[in-house]
């Protein structure tokens, strides 16, 4: 098997002319030699036009000041945080992109699986900063959201400890973190906000894949047992096409690696000391001929510590 990791700002250098030519190469190269491709989309990397067009994409810090940074990367962090998916043209411009390789590459047979988030994180934020993110399309969202986490604002206002009178007064904290407004808001991005990132990237997929393959997205390294879950060992069987982790999306056809419980996704971070996580192949290609179908399976788990 081998990977293929599509780049949004590499095939769609021009809005509406999506050129998958290079990847579609590759991919029937592999069918000559059996191989089966696990594929993956990188949509964060977005291309230079989307930026020009819609300068009001980028994800904006606490103070009011874009994230703005247009290079595109692709390594160390595939462009992240990448565009607000909030914005609608921008999600519309990355719907239709995710279509049309979900189209054009899935009529290739020997695609065996779909990545639609690689490491799932809003990294890399920039030191000093509360987050993000505080845009004029993702503040409404968080207020809807809240609207229907808490039902009425003298519910919000007793656990807050606040005294809004509109909903449309609301704004997440900017300058402290040790509120208890911060807890509602990380949780708003870090699960609700990057959940939903995952799932229109999926729903794409789902509607435009001729052969209804399955699809997948995976967080980054994975701490320390003992970090994690106070020394309870971690192990993974999964089934691809099945398993859920609790409190994210829950949808048929989507793998994300299980976190431990009470973590979000943003809860891990570069500081703390990693164990290797290995997975075992999916597939390979001597076992299975091309154009088969079954069911797949990966395992996983720490292995000992460097």
């Amino acid at each position: 098997m081998i990977k293929i990791q599509e780049v949004w700002a590499s095939d769609e250098r021009r809005e509406g002319e999506i050129d998958l030519s290079n990847v579609l190469h590759v991919i029937a190269d592999a069918r000559q030699n059996r191989l089966r491709v696990y594929f993956g989309v990188t949509m964060e990397n977005a291309p230079a036009w989307l930026w020009r067009k819609y300068p009001d994409a980028t994800m904006v810090y606490e103070t009011g000041e874009p994230h703005g940074d247009p290079t595109q990367y692709v390594l160390p962090d595939d462009g992240k945080p990448g565009p607000c998916w909030h914005h609608p043209q921008a999600r519309a411009a990355g719907i239709r992109f995710v279509e049309a390789v979900a189209r054009d590459v899935g009529k290739h047979d020997n695609i065996e699986i779909w990545n639609v988030f690689q490491e799932i994180g809003l990294w890399r934020e920039r030191p000093g900063h509360l987050g993000l993110c505080y845009c004029q399309y993702t503040l409404p969202a968080f207020r809807a959201w809240l609207r229907t986490r808490y039902g009425s604002l003298d519910d919000l206002n007793t656990v807050w400890r606040s005294g809004y009178g509109d909903w449309d007064e609301i704004d997440p904290p900017r300058f402290s973190p040790k509120v208890p407004s911060t807890i509602d808001f990380r949780y708003f991005m870090d699960d609700v906000y990057l959940s939903d990132s995952v799932r229109w990237k999926a729903d794409a997929f789902r509607r435009s894949d001729p052969m209804h393959r399955p699809v997948l997205a995976h967080v980054g390294g994975l701490p320390s047992v003992e970090h994690a879950t106070g020394g309870t060992p971690i192990s993974s069987t999964c089934s691809v096409p099945r398993a859920t982790p609790a409190g994210a999306v829950r949808s048929p056809g989507m793998q994300i690696i299980p976190l431990p419980k009470n973590r979000s996704l943003m809860g891990f971070r570069p500081t703390m000391r990693l164990r290797k996580f290995s997975f075992t192949s999916i597939m390979s290609a001597p076992q299975r001929g091309i154009g088969t179908s079954g069911q797949r399976s990966c395992k996983g788990g720490p292995s000992q510590r460097d």
